[in-house]
């Protein structure tokens, strides 16, 4: 058993808090663990982190077969940063948005952690 804790803070400069955060659970019963904080001082973090945080579950909950999650998370890292990159483009109040992105995924006694950016995840083992 374990306990999981999140915490997002908009800091002392921002006059809004851009982080987005998720705890799922797929088909197998492997968890994922997503914190993403918009990037302060570009056009529409909040949008960046929460769009980044909608892919990465829809990526993790459709998984049908049991894969490879070193790969898997490349590939969620790869089509968040495409699909956020093509909105920002499509409109410009998006231009420039985005994201720092820390993923950590339970599996069958394994831990996998993928990482952009400047967020971080805490192991603490008691």
């Amino acid at each position: 058993m374990f306990k999981i804790a999140m915490k997002t803070d908009k800091g002392l400069i921002r006059e809004k808090n851009e982080d987005s955060y998720l705890v799922d659970e797929n088909i197998f019963g492997h968890k994922i663990l997503v914190i993403a904080d918009g990037m302060g001082g570009h056009n529409a973090g909040e949008v960046a982190s929460q769009l980044a945080i909608e892919i990465i579950k829809r990526e993790f909950t459709n998984i049908k077969i049991r894969v490879n999650y070193k790969d898997f998370l490349k590939h969620m890292i790869k089509i968040a940063n495409a699909e956020i990159y093509k909105k920002s483009l499509l409109n410009e109040k998006y231009s420039n948005m985005g994201t720092t992105l820390s993923i950590l995924i339970l599996a069958e006694n394994n831990i996998y952690t993928g990482h952009i950016g400047d967020s971080r995840i805490y192991f603490n083992k008691t």
